[in-house]
């Protein structure tokens, strides 16, 4: 299988926007981020989202909550839009328990000064003492480039990379052998060589 290159700054636009669109995928990855999410129900925000793009609702009430954001840096700025959508979200869901950012970076550890991936640490830890002000408790959880990526690279998601990036998967002669093995099987008795009939796409595949 040959695998593209993914840049998330070349996402395609989602309602005008670029960041929109980042948005929308995020959702639709969230199984594949989260592995407690899958085969859960995943509930999406309209906009505003009030501080939650989607989110999960537990059995016993609990809510989990996951939140985009455009971002290729970690600094100030950035932290501080984080703060003010995790505020929005600890107001507006009092069940809320767990808070997932999803952006399209690995924060850098660095070696000179406070490295993104501390800042982010240190943002965690002090929202994680704000909510426990109120009561509360939250678990944060960070999701990123690698983490997308790995998600979009799944066989599944041929269609997500095509769409949003433009992009095609190739699957390798031994793939296509695996899928049509697996599609024989399955078919069982109902598949017989006698009556299989060839088409010309056949030849790309033969080569």
């Amino acid at each position: 299988m040959t695998l593209p290159t993914i840049d998330f700054r070349s996402i395609r636009e989602h309602e005008g926007s670029v960041q929109r669109g980042f948005e929308e995928l995020v959702v639709e990855l969230i199984p594949w981020l989260d592995e407690d999410a899958r085969g859960r129900k995943v509930s999406r925000h309209g906009s505003p989202d009030s501080g939650i793009e989607a989110y999960i609702e537990l059995e016993d009430g609990a809510i989990w909550g996951w939140q985009a954001k455009y971002f290729f840096r970690i600094d100030n700025a950035e932290l501080q839009q984080m703060r003010e959508s995790f505020e929005t979200a600890l107001a507006s869901c009092p069940s809320l328990t767990r808070y997932t950012f999803v952006l399209p970076m690995n924060p850098p550890a660095g070696q000179h000064g406070e490295s993104a991936k501390r800042k982010l640490e240190r943002a965690f830890e002090t929202w994680t003492s704000l909510a426990a002000s109120e009561g509360r408790t939250i678990e944060f959880r960070f999701a990123g480039e690698s983490q997308l990526i790995d998600a979009l690279l799944r066989e599944e998601h041929v269609g997500h990379v095509f769409y949003w990036f433009d992009k095609r998967i190739l699957f390798s002669q031994e793939w296509l052998q695996r899928r049509y093995e697996q599609a024989r099987n399955k078919a069982g008795p109902r598949y017989t060589e006698e009556v299989n009939v060839d088409v010309p796409i056949r030849f790309a595949f033969d080569g």
